[in-house]
């Protein structure tokens, strides 16, 4: 399937394991090859989507890529999935390839997700037992109910979170924009820098920020917990009932002998 670049792939009502990687050169099937009329394969890298369905034939078949906007849609057709069968069934395993910045939207989709070095938007929402793994993002929106579960390797650019029913989503990276929400038992586990954090936490959510924040603001209710290593230049918000923020690191005044001037500094 060519499609035109940049392409969207979205995965919907799907149930297995899914594999997402780029497309390169080198790993152009054979029969993509032969399809293009053996063309330039760094031209076809860029613009082609490649899908390999395994599993019963029953429900390969209701499983079918099609042309969708500027890019392609993967579906399973006739029932809604479950955790243990619906229309596409726990033993289908997907394999695709798509152009490198390529958007993912995953839907409805349970199981095992596997996102490689893509550099571009992955939005998905997830429920149920559903695990997803990714590497190089350019941004990610991701919203996470029941016990699913969301690594991110490395997100340079934007990341909206939300989780919810225990949800857990574990990201890296250097974000420029951080809006991150955990309610009931769900958390949110932060790795690398934020130049701007929007932080929600509600019942017993928490959110944990390990590495350095330029401006924060946060609204904690709730048996709710916030944590940030360090703020650079300016935490506000509001803290309601028993919620909980801690910020290890504050930033501070400190005069200097110009008089009234001021420079910002942290405890070192």
């Amino acid at each position: 399937m060519a499609v035109p670049r940049p392409a969207k792939m979205i995965f919907e009502n799907l149930t297995g394991r899914i594999i997402v990687a780029p497309t390169t050169p080198e790993n152009l099937w054979e029969t993509t090859l032969k399809k293009f009329g053996g063309g330039d394969p760094g031209h076809l890298a860029g613009h082609v989507i490649q899908v390999k369905v395994t599993g019963a034939k029953d429900r390969v078949r209701n499983i079918l890529p099609r042309a969708a906007g500027a890019g392609a849609e993967l579906r399973a057709e006739g029932g809604a999935p479950g955790r243990d069968g619906g229309a596409a069934g726990p033993s289908l395993l997907i394999k695709c390839t798509v152009p490198h910045g390529t958007m993912l939207v995953f839907s409805n989709t349970f199981g095992a997700i596997i996102v490689g070095d893509l550099e571009g938007e992955l939005q998905a929402n997830l429920d149920g037992r559903t695990s997803l793994r990714a590497g190089r993002l350019s941004r990610a929106r991701l919203v996470l109910k029941g016990s699913s579960t969301a690594w991110l390797a490395a997100v340079e650019g934007e990341a909206d979170l939300l989780t919810q029913e225990g949800g857990r989503i574990v990201l890296d990276g250097n974000l420029k924009v951080l809006r991150a929400a955990a309610e009931d038992q769900s958390a949110v586990e932060v790795l690398g820098p934020v130049d701007r954090l929007e932080a929600r936490v509600e019942g017993s959510g928490f959110v944990h920020l390990k590495d350095a924040v330029r401006v924060a603001h946060y609204d904690v209710r709730g048996t709710g917990y916030l944590r940030i290593a360090e703020a650079k230049i300016l935490v506000t918000g509001h803290r309601g009932g028993a919620a909980k923020v801690d910020v290890l690191r504050r930033p501070f005044i400190v005069p200097v002998s110009r008089a009234g001037a001021k420079r910002h500094a942290t405890p070192g």
